[in-house]
């Protein structure tokens, strides 16, 4: 855990940041005695420095879940507090309370003429750079129902503070970043399922949304999981000012029952009415109409038996087209 610093304002200020700490107590008993006792807590209105009731819990669950969990943590706040390293010192220990800090990633920005899928795997980079939020705090808060402009300026907050991030985090992140890039074709990917490495970012190299969606339901397979539904967005407006809401299910895709020609037929006809700029105000779900089997439809690529796990997490994919 590398302590971050932030702009509190002292003692009254009842948050917690590199200023702050010095005049605050700095007990880590104290600041976990005073935490949030909610199991997730969200960090609303997205203040900062994080108020002391969210970083508290954060601490709590950092000391429970790691093995050197308070060692770590103890000796954060100590740096912290008494700015132990000079800025761009990047060696220390746990054990010594001399913790590296946090390097600054190098933001992309799309230059005009500039190669978009060189820009794409170096905003994918970036992206995996800013490292996943496995915590139970989330430290930007999303309302999907906000309009695209107040989305965005939750992206800036989110590029000024150099946190771990969540999925819907990093596609509002990504969306604000690729506005640029006109000829970009953009929308959101959500499964119900499970995260890993292999389910995350695909290149620029499909033929149709179909194969894509292959290689997804693959590689879930491949860890033991099957797809019950894939929600596609509407494309994403590139306009920054844009009030439109997005429409984050335009369509939904049940899988079981459905053959690959259903799902690529299905697939093609959103494509089309996208790029024409038809958009349902309402989500078009897509069922089969036999009874339900045990098992999605296989990929080509994956032989390996799979099997139903309900209630997994929801992972949000951006993807974008050209």
């Amino acid at each position: 855990m590398t302590a971050k610093g932030g702009s509190g304002s002292g003692s009254g200020s009842g948050r917690l940041g590199a200023a702050g700490l010095t005049t605050m107590a700095t007990s880590l008993d104290d600041l976990m005695a005073g935490a949030s006792t909610a199991d997730y807590a969200i960090n609303r209105g997205n203040r900062f420095p994080i108020p002391a009731e969210h970083f508290g819990r954060l601490l709590r669950n950092v000391v429970g879940e790691l093995p050197d969990g308070r060692q770590v943590v103890e000796a954060a706040l100590a740096q912290a507090a008494t700015e132990v390293l000079q800025p761009g010192t990047e060696t220390g220990s746990a054990s010594s309370g001399d913790l590296p800090r946090a390097s600054r990633l190098t933001v992309p920005s799309f230059r005009l003429g500039q190669d978009v899928p060189t820009f794409v795997r170096r905003l994918q980079a970036y992206l995996s750079g800013r490292m996943y939020n496995a915590t139970n705090m989330q430290c930007f808060e999303i309302d999907k129902g906000k309009p695209i402009c107040r989305l965005l300026e939750t992206a800036k907050l989110i590029l000024e503070h150099p946190l771990p991030i969540k999925c819907l985090e990093a596609v509002v992140v990504a969306v604000h970043l690729s506005n640029p890039v006109a000829k970009l074709a953009r929308f959101t990917i959500s499964f119900k399922t499970s995260r890993r490495a292999t389910l995350m970012d695909r290149p620029l190299t499909f033929d149709s949304l179909t194969d894509l969606i292959k290689t997804y339901v693959s590689a879930y397979a491949d860890v033991g999981h099957w797809v019950q539904h894939v929600r596609l967005s509407q494309f994403l407006s590139h306009d920054p000012h844009s009030n439109n809401v997005i429409q984050w299910r335009q369509l939904q895709l049940n899988l079981h029952g459905l053959s690959w020609d259903q799902i690529g037929g299905e697939l093609d006809m959103y494509v089309r009415q996208m790029r024409k700029g038809f958009s349902p105000a309402e989500t078009r779900i897509v069922r089969s109409s036999r009874p339900r089997r045990s098992r999605p439809p296989k990929s080509a690529t994956s032989s390996q038996k799979t099997k139903s796990t309900a209630k997994e997490p929801r992972s949000n994919t951006f993807a974008i087209r050209v």
